[in-house]
């Protein structure tokens, strides 16, 4: 069964959500999800180290079998669309360090697939979120949110994964 790590990648901000995916017409299952919350205060590349170190915990600790994450989005802030590439970095390199599978989605059709139109606002993805996936009780963090909706897209669009690759840095 494969397990999908969605994340929402950020510089201060990252967000996670790990679903099992079920082909047979079951619900897909909650695993996880939360934030790993970088100090702003920390240079840029002392937060983007604490970022892998929070992602490799959770890769470790949940063993997904695939990431699904963003394709970037670049609006009128060219500036935060180069801060959360440079965490998209850090999320595909360690997929590439573990032979874990990537597949990218752009925004509008993860907001799309979890809210039935390309332009749902952050609050839409959360509500109907809750409708397709049982979710923790109380408040989930947004950018956990965010990181579970990313992770649905992949499970309602993907094919069947092919068997693990060898670890690409051998």
């Amino acid at each position: 069964m494969p397990r999908v790590l969605g994340i929402d990648p950020g510089t201060r901000i990252a967000g996670y959500g790990v679903l099992d995916v079920h082909r047979d017409g079951r619900p897909h299952a909650f695993i996880e999800c939360g934030v790993i919350r970088l100090k702003p205060d920390h240079a840029l590349e002392a937060r983007l180290l604490d970022l892998r170190t929070g992602l490799v915990d959770i890769v470790d600790r949940l063993q997904p079998t695939v990431i699904a994450i963003e394709r970037p989005f670049v609006g009128r802030n060219v500036q935060a669309a180069f801060s959360i590439g440079e965490a998209r970095g850090v999320a595909l390199l360690i997929a590439a360090e573990r032979g874990i599978a990537v597949r990218q989605y752009p925004p509008a059709q993860v907001k799309s697939t979890v809210a039935g139109h390309g332009r749902a606002t952050k609050q839409d993805v959360a509500r109907l979120l809750r409708l397709q996936v049982t979710m923790p009780d109380g408040r989930v963090p947004a950018d956990a949110t965010d990181a579970l909706a990313v992770a649905l897209c992949d499970a309602v669009h993907s094919a069947p994964l092919p068997p693990p690759q060898a670890n690409l840095l051998r």
